[in-house]
């Protein structure tokens, strides 16, 4: 799905977006997600109602019985361009779930 750049302006500021595109045509739900937020609960369309997806709960999940913890090293600098405030967070937050690597 293209999300148009009036919409865009009208969620920013964000690091990250979630569209859900409904049946009919014009009809999109953007979520825009800050970098320090918890992911969103999004509605998503199936026949004539909506069922909520809890994205935060199946990342985590993933996370959690998945082989991310094992494959994934957070020892270099976070992709994107972030402020200060933010890269700081981001190496904080990394190093808890990888303990062995430091937060320099």
């Amino acid at each position: 799905m293209r999300v148009s750049a009036e919409k865009l302006a009208s969620v920013a500021p964000y690091h990250y977006l979630t569209a859900v595109t409904r049946y009919v045509a014009g009809q999109e739900l953007v979520y825009a997600i800050q970098l320090r937020q918890r992911l969103p609960r999004i509605a998503i369309p199936l026949d004539e109602t909506d069922v909520t997806l809890d994205l935060q709960a199946a990342f985590e999940r993933c996370w959690d019985e998945g082989p991310y913890p094992e494959l994934l090293h957070y020892d270099g600098n976070p992709p994107g361009e972030l402020s200060h405030d933010d890269t700081t967070w981001a190496r904080e937050t990394a190093a808890k779930y990888n303990p062995a690597e430091p937060a320099n």
